[in-house]
């Protein structure tokens, strides 16, 4: 397996325009002002619930920019949790040109340790390593499955639950499995239901991707995050597979043409990259529920601290990151 895999230093950087001027980075990966803003108001993170309680942790000339650009990707930042701010990658500021004074106020501050960020470089931090499948994510699951015979994988398979003296089952077309442990990875939703008796208000963030081919193989794969009111374009994301470059773009879903999309794109790329958008071979609408109401951040909480139901592990689910889903899933494996 590990011959589908290659190994590359993490590399971003990131273009935003909300903040009255287009500012480019290629060591920060984050929304990015150029100024000082740092008379915000001193309140605590843990009295924060709402996006927009979040987002007004920052003074004015930086929170309304912010809340404007949440509520045009179509987000509602009153009813969302404030945690939802990780996903979209903008959970902390860069201010250009004021590394001095943020790393005083980090040293001395949790909460503006919270809200700015400075690049790696600068906070002497060494590069990140990354993995990748040469092949792609399907060859690699495929490779996974080949090599564990003794793993049996049922794919394309609805499953629902139910909770019966303190246990979980699985019922299916093909019938109810009463399993020693269950670790259940998928939509909450269901199991959330069975297990506390709530509907979550599954809130969707409605988005797409657009994925292709560029003129030529990347040197190392890089992302581009972007922060904008002229598009709903949220990351730009250029690899290889199988030695051919390629692309995948994400964005909020809209109604923009296709060829709009990618001369957007191709105007942000040019700040850091000489490769061309060759080709778009897929635009496909996804959703995403990652942006929590505070409702459900509050009964996904539950679920997590749960412990009558004996034989059931959930992940993490309001980490956004995948690192951190799997290490809530090895913890609970181990005390198991």
């Amino acid at each position: 397996m590990e011959k589908n895999l290659y190994q590359f230093d993490h590399i971003y950087a990131s273009y935003t325009d909300l903040f009255g001027k287009k500012t480019i980075s290629d060591s920060f990966a984050g929304p990015v002002y150029e100024g000082s803003a740092l008379n915000y108001d001193n309140s605590e993170l843990f009295s924060v619930t709402s996006l927009a309680e979040r987002c007004d942790l920052y003074p004015s000339k930086i929170s309304s920019p912010l809340k404007n650009w949440f509520r045009y990707i179509g987000v509602d930042v009153d009813i969302t949790h404030n945690s939802a701010i990780t996903g979209f990658q903008a959970s902390r500021i860069y201010l250009v040109g004021q590394e001095k004074r943020i790393t005083e106020l980090k040293e001395k501050n949790s909460l503006a340790d919270l809200i700015y960020g400075l690049p790696r470089n600068v906070i002497g931090l060494s590069s990140i390593k990354s993995f990748l499948p040469g092949k792609g994510f399907n060859n690699l699951f495929d490779d996974l499955l080949c090599h564990n015979q003794n793993v049996k994988c049922e794919k394309s398979l609805t499953v629902n639950c139910e909770i019966l003296n303190d246990r979980i089952s699985l019922k299916t077309k093909k019938g109810i499995f009463q399993p020693d442990l269950v670790i259940w990875t998928s939509d909450p939703t269901k199991l959330v239901s069975k297990a506390l008796g709530i509907k979550l208000d599954s809130q969707k963030f409605l988005a797409e991707v657009l994925v292709g081919f560029l003129d030529s193989p990347v040197e190392f794969p890089f992302y581009t995050q972007v922060y904008s009111l002229e598009s709903r374009v949220l990351r730009i994301y250029f690899y290889n597979i199988e030695g051919r470059g390629c692309f995948t773009i994400e964005k909020a879903l809209d109604d923009q043409i296709t060829s709009d999309v990618v001369e957007f794109c191709q105007t942000v790329i040019a700040n850091f990259s000489n490769k061309e958008i060759k080709r778009v071979v897929l635009r496909k609408r996804n959703v995403r529920y990652f942006a929590y109401t505070i409702d459900d951040h509050k009964n996904l909480s539950r679920l997590q601290s749960q412990s009558f139901i004996k034989n059931l592990i959930t992940p993490d689910y309001l980490s956004y990151g995948r690192d951190q889903k799997i290490e809530s899933i090895m913890n609970q494996l181990h005390e198991f």
